[in-house]
């Protein structure tokens, strides 16, 4: 059961019991829970449900003489898994709930008496009784909200309430007169736009290509690398066509997009689970695919292309296609694909999905309002690992908390910035991921032990190595301003040894060495060439040989060349620049192997990581946090290595800083016959 605390619904904030919180004012509780504070239903007479039999109530809506008759209604039981009952024929409201019952409040006639409630509650239901429709369940009104008991009961219920309603209505409430209009012309936009996208087809040359990008952030080595992925051809994608957009439907699309229902939590759940969805805004009816479709044609349009809410509803679109489709949805995809969504109680950010997602209930068994933030993250963590044997979680966890454990409540936890590798977070959920492209840790599976007594978790790993030198990040070469004029001076560096096979650079400048990490940027470039970071989109017949190009288009790449050489980094007690620019024979073409190391050093350095080395001689990339005399291990059960570091005057503790690629460590090598140098870490 859950505990008696306040609880937010589609983001209404219901009056606690006085039993419970009978210190608290009004105002006091309001600021509390940061929503205004809604009165009790004075007058609703409500008799007990019974929770075995998963009974509900609905709202009976008597038609009227006049649109702007007063709401007359009464509330009757049924059971909600007896779909013979001829009261089952009911729709679902999804809305959103507004702002407070007073003086911007309205009335409605419940069993004879007066009840309050919101404007945009209040206009939804005379929308729902002017289209027919007289049976309804909203749960302003069919939940006792005075019995904390009964409203966690309902809660639980909610998905299957409707998932099981002869339709669900989507009710965005509006007041400006000028709506109509506008909705009228966002239906016109949507015609106007449907047509058959064009087909785009991948060239022989490109299948796999992405692949070995290493995802959205393209966290690789920039070494050569025989991967142990699945090399298999991405799905032929579609490419939509542009449309013009006049004036006044753009405004009238943006005004559409920026309503405040869209931005909930709880509509995530109300809108996926019914193949029958209406949404109507304005007195005009709209489909939520047709609408997404519409949304990704224009994403060259003015502000709409660029707006984080055209995003959220396709993203919206996506989830309800799958709970449709009856595929399964695992927590963690749920977060990182609602990161956008709203909720007035910070909890709700997670408990929202629960009824949508296969795995919810088995992390959070039991959602309590009551236990403290970083009990619930630690157990919910804790049972991802017991699930899926993996430490992929805690060790690519790339937000900024102190914690091992990640925020689940926080939406910056799930944005697509914080994912971490070829397949970012969501794929965690896999009980036996069989194309993951790193495997330091080989086959083997976590071995942990939680602490009983605190937060701390035990950790069986291997150290590989200390850190003892990293480049600066792209970020901080950025800040660093060094004087321009360093990029055109020669630098002259004599062989150590004539037989070595990458020898030291002669009167070499940063930007000769740059251009072989640009040349071949784009890969190939014929027509057929994939689309690479407009950043870097350079042709490499310009750049050969042309300091100004490179000087205009590469700033910040050659601000970090200087700031390595600046700060004496070394790569295998080479200069830094003379490494890169005497690979090849001046002149001429690059290797197609020296192509991927330049793409992969720009993808390594966009997401914010610095090239560095550890005592036993090893070269990888580290997390931007990483410190001199920080520890690199290889924990059992993660994808990558992780840097982690002693704890002030606690050298048997240990704080995880971030994941890290090093070079010949990514496949399970450093593990074979390492199994009596297994040791845990202390991790808090």
């Amino acid at each position: 059961m859950f505990p008696n605390v306040q609880y937010a619904n589609n983001n209404i904030s219901y009056r606690p019991a006085p039993s419970i919180y009978a210190t608290f004012s009004q105002a006091e509780t309001a600021a509390l829970f940061g929503q205004t504070y809604s009165a009790y239903y004075d007058g609703i007479e409500y008799h007990q449900l019974s929770s075995q039999q998963n009974e509900i109530r609905l709202l009976r809506i008597y038609p009227a003489a006049a649109k702007d008759d007063d709401i007359v209604c009464h509330l009757e039981h049924t059971l909600l898994d007896h779909p013979d009952d001829s009261r089952a024929s009911y729709v679902a409201l999804s809305y959103n709930w507004g702002h407070g019952t007073g003086t911007g409040g309205k009335h409605v006639i419940l069993a004879g008496n007066y009840v309050s409630v919101t404007s945009n509650l209040y206009r939804a239901l005379l929308e729902l009784r002017s289209r027919g429709h007289h049976l309804v369940w909203v749960d302003g009104l069919c939940i006792n909200q005075t019995d904390l008991e009964e409203r966690c009961q309902q809660v639980m219920m909610m998905a299957a309430i409707y998932r099981s309603a002869s339709m669900v209505i989507s009710y965005l409430d509006s007041h400006d007169p000028l709506d109509q209009a506008r909705s009228a012309m966002v239906l016109l936009l949507n015609h106007d736009t449907r047509q058959k996208p064009t087909e785009v087809k991948k060239s022989p040359e490109s299948k796999g290509k992405d692949l070995k990008k290493g995802g959205s952030h393209g966290i690789n080595l920039f070494f050569n690398k025989k991967s142990t992925a699945t090399k298999t051809q991405k799905q032929e994608t579609t490419k939509p066509s542009k449309a013009e957009v006049p004036e006044p439907q753009r405004k009238a699309l943006l005004k559409f997009l920026e309503h405040e229902y869209w931005m909930r939590v709880w509509i995530v759940q109300e809108i996926s689970v019914n193949p029958r969805l209406e949404i109507i805004w304005a007195g005009n009816v709209f489909d939520l695919n047709e609408l997404a479709i519409t949304l990704r044609r224009l994403t060259h349009v003015d502000g709409i292309g660029d707006s984080p809410r055209r995003r959220h509803i396709e993203q919206l679109s996506s989830i309800r296609q799958s709970q449709l489709a009856l595929q399964p949805l695992a927590l963690i995809d749920a977060l990182k694909m609602c990161h956008q969504a709203k909720a007035s109680i910070y909890q709700d950010r997670v408990f929202a999905l629960l009824g949508l997602t296969h795995d919810g209930l088995s992390l959070v068994p039991l959602p309590s309002y009551q236990a403290p933030m970083d009990k619930l993250c630690r157990d919910m963590t804790a049972r991802m690992i017991q699930a899926t044997k993996r430490l992929d979680l805690i060790v690519t966890k790339s937000h900024e908390v102190e914690s091992w454990y990640p925020d689940w409540f926080a939406p910056q936890s799930w944005t697509t910035s914080s994912a971490k590798g070829p397949e970012g977070l969501p794929s965690l959920i896999k009980l036996d991921p069989i194309d993951r492209y790193y495997r330091a840790s080989g086959k083997s599976r976590a071995d942990f032990k939680p602490s009983a007594s605190d937060l701390s978790i035990s950790l069986k790993g291997l150290c590989i190595g200390q850190v003892t030198a990293f480049s600066p990040t792209l970020k901080e070469a950025k800040a660093s301003k060094i004087d321009g004029a360093h990029i055109t001076i020669s630098r002259t560096w004599t062989e150590k040894q004539p037989d070595e096979v990458h020898p030291c650079a002669k009167d070499t400048t940063v930007t000769e060495a740059l251009r072989w990490l640009l040349v071949d940027v784009t890969g190939n470039h014929g027509k057929d060439a994939p689309n690479e970071r407009k950043s870097f989109k350079l042709l490499w017949k310009l750049l050969h040989r042309r300091e100004s190009l490179i000087r205009e288009h590469a700033p910040d790449l050659i601000q970090w060349m200087n700031l390595c050489e600046k700060q004496g980094f070394k790569i295998k007690g080479e200069p830094f620049v003379s490494y890169f620019s005497k690979q090849n024979v001046k002149g001429s073409s690059p290797p197609r192997a020296f192509s991927r190391i330049c793409r992969t050093i720009q993808w390594n350095l966009e997401a914010g990581m610095r090239l560095g080395s550890l005592s036993g001689g090893q070269l990888g990339w580290l997390h931007k946090n990483t410190k001199v005399g920080d520890k690199v291990v290889i924990f059992l059960g993660s994808a990558t290595p992780c840097v982690v570091r002693s704890l002030p005057g606690n050298g048997k503790s240990f704080r995880i800083v971030g994941p890290s690629i090093i070079n010949g460590a990514m496949n399970g090598e450093a593990l074979e016959d390492a199994t009596k140098r297994l040791e845990y870490f202390h991790v808090v």
